[in-house]
């Protein structure tokens, strides 16, 4: 009697811990979780877009990237996945999810919004600026933010324009450059009047908090600067439209 408890007891357990691992395998593949952070997603969609014949390899076989002859004969894909190992654990494990992720990517519009939201802020700091057309991945490197205290704050204060961002770096910073290129009208940038503009935005900031108004001068000057701006503006406008350069 005993022995047939006991085996009541092993057969319902395996019953059960078998129910959990199909309910579980079941829930995996309908909602797979795939793990790979935009910066990651980024880097292999820059992979793909500089290796069209594997992006074009994977998408129609995503697995692929499992098959060691395919590697064999394509070393950069190798080369790759060796470089990043946590995309490659990723992309081995779920590599139809995470090909689908990438195309969904690619499809997703950058908006105008947000990218002239960022221009203006470039324009205020043009060290980072020509760090990020430098390298677009500086932006969501958390050393570099971190060292960078006001576009670390200044994503914090724009959560919109950092998702955007942080989705696929290269091209928004492409979509700022054909911002810039369209705002200059094809007569390129124009360092001295924007670095002048920038230096007058500063110092307004910088007149507008001193506590006294001295005399009614600090008022003055404020009103001067503005008008100084206006005609920075103005000068840049006219070489726009008369395709001068600076």
């Amino acid at each position: 009697m005993k022995y047939w408890i006991l085996l009541c007891r092993v057969t319902g357990a395996a019953i059960v811990l078998c129910s959990l691992l199909l309910a579980s395998n079941s829930l995996a593949q309908q909602n797979p979780n795939v793990g790979l952070t935009n910066p990651q997603l980024q880097a292999l969609d820059q992979f793909l877009d500089s290796h069209p014949q594997i992006s074009a390899d994977l998408k129609k076989n995503p697995g692929l990237v499992n098959d060691a002859s395919y590697l064999k004969n394509h070393a950069a894909l190798a080369d790759f996945l060796r470089k990043h190992p946590q995309i490659r654990q990723e992309i081995s494990q779920n590599p139809g999810a995470i090909m689908k992720q990438v195309k969904g990517q690619e499809g997703q519009e950058i908006r105008p919004t947000e990218v002239r939201a960022f221009n203006d802020f470039l324009d205020l700091h043009p060290a980072i600026a020509n760090d990020l057309r430098k390298d677009p991945m500086l932006g969501v490197n958390g050393g570099y933010l971190q060292s960078h205290a006001e576009l670390s704050n200044f994503f914090r204060s724009h959560p919109a324009v950092y998702a955007e961002y942080s989705r696929d770096p290269a091209a928004f910073m492409s979509a700022d450059r054909a911002l810039e290129t369209r705002e200059q009208g094809g007569v390129g940038p124009q360092p001295h009047m924007q670095a002048a503009l920038r230096h007058l935005k500063e110092a307004k900031k910088e007149l507008e908090s001193a506590g006294q108004d001295k005399g009614g001068h600090r008022r003055n000057a404020i009103s001067l600067t503005d008008k100084a701006e206006a005609e920075v503006e103005a000068g840049m406008q006219y070489a726009i439209q008369h395709a001068q350069k600076d």
